[in-house]
């Protein structure tokens, strides 16, 4: 099960294996940030009423990170590719049999003067920044 948490300008998905991925989104100026859980077509997942997707959890590997050209591919959104500065981290999303069924996505699109850090624990704890 993969819970998803907000608070102050932070983000936090959980699996019932307490992995996690966290993204801070404080706003500054001049960006396009985000986060979703996307199937394997590239198509945007909703939790349910309890923000709780009962099917996924993390896979125990670390995730992709790139320009977003691959969710864009999938999806035919060629807004979700990154074309300035930025970019995309995907973490690898399984159901209870261990099969891929979709990607938890941080993208962060901006002109080189802001960044955003996230970070993750799958093994081992890392951080990542956008």
């Amino acid at each position: 099960m993969l819970r998803y948490f907000y608070n102050n300008d932070k983000v936090n998905y959980v699996d019932d294996s307490n992995r996690f991925a966290g993204f801070d989104m404080g706003r500054q100026c001049c960006e396009s940030f985000g986060h979703g859980v996307y199937d394997l077509n590239g198509q945007k997942l909703s939790p349910n009423d309890d923000n709780v997707w009962v099917d996924l959890s993390f896979a125990d590997c670390p995730p992709i990170k790139d320009d977003g050209a691959e969710l864009a591919r999938l999806s035919g959104n060629d807004d979700l590719r990154c074309a300035d500065c930025g970019g995309m981290v995907r973490f690898k999303l399984v159901d209870v049999y261990g099969v891929h069924k979709a990607w938890l996505v941080f993208y962060n699109e901006h002109n080189g003067w802001y960044a955003h850090t996230g970070e993750y624990n799958m093994s081992p704890a890392s951080e990542f920044c956008l």
